[in-house]
């Protein structure tokens, strides 16, 4: 019986490459080192060298979850664009929910808030940016809806819900600074969306 052809190192690359886009699922070394010698002919010596290559190359994603080392490649470029813009959202979402807290901070530190011109004009620029960055990121999520194939990243489904939910809380928070104001300068909700420059058809996102 002839003795099997050993692989170079790009071949066993391109076999262990292969086997995370055949099967689209995420592993651990040790699963990897398993399965590889026997769907692709790549020794189980050289998994762990060659993994390596391949996340050193940016072939393959790396995560430590729960002090573990999980691994995955998914074949799409677009799908691997999304995963960043998704950091990106994931990123501006912290962001912005400073902002919200600033501004709240701001208007109940504000006694005399809609007498003030100053005051007024600053908490109802930083308000519509608010706004604006909810409708820019709720749009992005929409996006990913369409454009991310969840049957390859059923992980990322939870980011997409997290995404909406935060949308919901910069409503909410919207919604408590209108309350506090007609409260304290008994002001109608009509008026107050027009100093501050809210749309009168403001509502939550569905999040079904």
């Amino acid at each position: 019986m002839s003795k099997r052809k050993s692989l170079s190192a790009e071949e066993k690359q391109i076999k262990l490459l292969e086997l995370f886009h055949e099967t689209n699922d995420v592993y651990q070394l040790k699963d990897l080192e398993r399965i590889a010698p026997k769907e692709k002919g790549v020794v189980m010596q050289s998994v762990k060298g060659i993994l390596q290559e391949l996340v050193n190359n940016g072939l393959v994603q790396c995560e430590k979850i729960s002090g573990s080392f999980y691994y995955w490649s998914f074949p799409s470029e677009t799908l691997k664009k999304l995963q960043r813009e998704l950091q990106e959202v994931e990123a501006k979402t912290c962001q912005l929910q400073k902002s919200i807290d600033a501004v709240q901070s701001k208007v109940q530190q504000t006694n005399n808030a809609l007498d003030d011109h100053q005051t007024i004009e600053t908490l109802t620029k930083e308000i519509q940016d608010l706004q604006e960055e909810k409708e820019t990121l709720t749009k992005q999520e929409a996006k990913y809806r369409n454009d991310i194939n969840y049957e390859e990243i059923k992980q990322k489904d939870h980011d997409a819900k997290k995404l909406l939910e935060a949308a919901n809380r910069w409503t909410d928070n919207i919604y408590m600074i209108k309350t506090w104001c007609k409260r304290k300068f008994d002001k109608e909700e009509r008026e107050l969306n027009k100093a501050f420059g809210i749309p009168d058809d403001l509502d939550y996102v569905d999040t079904t």
